[in-house]
């Protein structure tokens, strides 16, 4: 039998640079993240999208995978919706059960600062 492993090193040099970028920024101190930082802006810049499927629930990735196309974009929904974990992305914890979702190429142009 042969048995399946995971390298995470191999896993993020696999992701695109925009996803690596993201990731890199929720590792920073939440007062040097860019996302954080211009928050404001992106509140400005975003879509509201109605909670509407069950297999969101806690799962802003898989909600990122269908709206952005990437999963990796889930910290920033999740620090736009204030929410403090994957746990909490339930409709009952957003504001008549709506996600504030970003705009990706907003997002991306922030990144585009650094």
């Amino acid at each position: 039998m042969k048995f399946q492993t995971s390298n995470l090193n191999v896993h993020f040099k696999q992701l695109s640079t925009n996803t690596n970028r993201i990731v890199e920024e929720f590792t920073k101190p939440i007062h040097l993240n860019v996302f954080s930082r211009n928050k404001e802006s992106l509140l400005l810049n975003c879509e509201v999208v109605f909670f509407e499927k069950d297999n969101w629930k806690m799962r802003p990735d898989i909600f990122c995978m269908e709206h952005y196309k990437d999963p990796y974009f889930y910290p920033v929904v999740l620090m736009i919706n204030k929410l403090g974990s994957v746990f909490e992305f339930v409709p009952d914890n957003l504001i008549k059960g709506l996600i504030i979702a970003p705009i990706r190429r907003k997002m991306i142009k922030l990144l585009d600062f650094l």
